[in-house]
């Protein structure tokens, strides 16, 4: 067997420059996470990747529990892999706050945090 590239088939990409306390949907329906990329531009403080279980229009950002949560390091970036891929039964969203805790609203500022998730 010998790996060839294709044009069809492969993951898509929700791409997002200013990441923030807004929920984001990478996917309305069911689907897998396999991997996503990051870059915190913080000099000094970590940011925080939320994933949600949930539509956009459910997820409420300091109320909808995230079933994931991913710190980022300041000045930071990084590539996260998932080869066998994580369910999402629901949807996959996103959103990125400056605390850990799932209670958290803070918004990091504006265009601080990039993000592209690999999804399917």
């Amino acid at each position: 067997v010998t790996d060839r590239p294709l044009t069809a088939g492969g993951l898509l990409i929700s791409r997002d420059l200013d990441a923030d306390e807004t929920e984001t949907e990478a996917k309305a329906t069911a689907g897998q996470v396999f991997g996503y990329y990051f870059a915190n531009t913080h000099a000094t403080s970590w940011r925080y990747l939320k994933f949600y279980n949930a539509t956009a229009a459910t997820v409420v950002v300091g109320t909808t529990t995230p079933v994931l949560t991913f710190p980022m390091p300041a000045a930071s970036a990084g590539h996260i892999e998932f080869s066998k891929g994580i369910e999402f039964a629901t949807a996959i969203c996103y959103a990125v706050t400056t605390g850990v805790a799932d209670t958290d609203v803070a918004a990091p500022g504006l265009n601080e945090v990039v993000i592209n998730v690999f999804y399917k």
